[in-house]
C-alpha cells in the first residue's frame, strides 16, 4: 500500500508540473497574440510558426497564409539575399537591425527588428518583435532636409556668420564671409575658441553675449570690437541666438562690420566742431 501511495504521489507531481507548463504556455500565447507590438515566432527551418494579431493587421496576410511564408517573403527585394544570414544569426544570438518589409498589397515600410533565440517544448525558435519606424524615418528625413536648407542658407548668407558653443566659444562652423572679413581660413578656425584666436578686443563682451544667450536665448545690436587675423581692430554690431543641432545647444552669430560707419560719424562730428571765422 505504501508503494502504491508513493506511485500516486509521483504521478501527482508530474501532473502538477504539466499543469504549470500548460498555464505558462497559455499565458505566453495570450500575451503574444494580444500584444500591440508586431510579434512573430520563426522555426529553425526559417518558416513562420506564429504571427500575432498586430502582425496580421499590419501586413494583410491571414494567419494561415503566414504559416506558408518565411521572413524572406515579406522582405523588400533588395534585401532578400541578406535575409538568410540574418535568420541564421538570429538562431544563435540576440540581434537588432533596421530593415524594410512589404505588406501583402506591396506597400513597403521601414522597420526595426529585435530577435531572440528561445526554446519552446525543447524546440528552437526565433522570437521576433518588429517596430514600424515609418514616422521616425519621416521625421529624420524632414530634419535632414531642414538642416540642408539651413546649411545652404548659412553658407551663402552675404553677412558674417558663425556657429559656436555657447559657453566656451568653440567654433563649429563659419561661412565664407566670416573668413573674408576676419582673415582666418575655415580650417584654422573650426575647433578653436574665440579666446584662443583672440577675436574679441575685450573678452568681457563675449561673456556678456553668452550670458544673454543663456538667459534670454538671443542678443541683438550689441556693439563691440573684434580683431582680425592681421591684428586690425574693427567695430561691429553683434547679434546671436540659441539654436539646436543634433540635440545640442549652440549659438548662431551674425556680425555687421560698422567700422566705416563709425569713422564717418566721427569725421562728421569733427567737422561740426570746426567753426569758421569770418572777418
Amino acid at each position: 500500500i505504501i508503494k502504491v501511495y508513493g506511485g500516486f504521489q509521483d504521478i501527482s507531481e508530474q501532473k502538477l508540473a504539466e499543469e504549470e507548463l500548460r498555464n505558462s504556455e497559455n499565458k505566453f500565447k495570450s500575451l503574444f497574440n494580444n500584444s500591440p507590438s508586431i510579434l512573430f515566432l520563426i522555426q529553425e527551418n526559417g518558416k513562420f510558426y506564429s504571427a500575432n494579431k498586430a502582425a496580421i493587421n499590419r501586413y494583410g496576410y491571414t494567419f494561415e497564409e503566414f504559416m506558408s511564408l518565411t521572413p524572406i517573403d515579406i522582405t523588400v527585394s533588395e534585401y532578400k539575399k541578406k535575409a538568410p544570414d540574418k535568420i541564421a544569426n538570429a538562431l544563435r544570438e540576440e540581434s537588432q537591425f533596421e530593415w524594410t518589409h512589404c505588406t501583402k498589397d506591396g506597400i513597403c515600410f521601414p522597420v526595426e527588428i529585435f530577435t531572440k533565440p528561445i526554446k519552446l517544448n525543447n524546440q528552437s525558435f526565433i522570437f521576433v518583435e518588429v517596430k514600424d519606424i515609418t514616422k521616425r524615418k519621416q521625421a529624420e528625413n524632414e530634419l535632414r532636409f531642414s538642416e540642408e536648407k539651413f546649411r545652404k542658407a548659412f553658407s551663402s548668407n552675404p553677412g558674417i556668420e558663425c556657429i559656436s558653443t555657447i559657453d566656451e566659444g568653440v567654433f563649429i562652423d563659419v561661412n565664407a564671409n566670416f573668413c573674408k572679413a576676419i582673415g582666418w581660413k575655415r580650417e584654422e578656425v573650426i575647433g578653436k575658441t574665440s579666446k584662443k584666436l583672440d577675436i574679441f578686443e575685450n573678452y568681457q563682451g563675449r561673456e556678456i553675449i553668452s550670458s544673454s544667450i543663456r538667459k534670454d536665448g538671443f542678443i541683438n545690436n550689441f556693439e563691440l570690437r573684434i580683431r582680425t587675423k592681421s591684428g586690425e581692430i574693427k567695430d561691429a554690431l553683434y547679434a546671436a541666438e540659441k539654436i539646436f543641432m543634433n540635440n545640442d545647444e549652440y549659438m548662431l552669430s551674425q556680425i555687421i562690420d560698422i567700422t566705416e560707419r563709425k569713422k564717418s560719424r566721427r569725421s562728421g562730428e569733427g567737422e561740426r566742431r570746426i567753426i569758421p571765422l569770418t572777418v
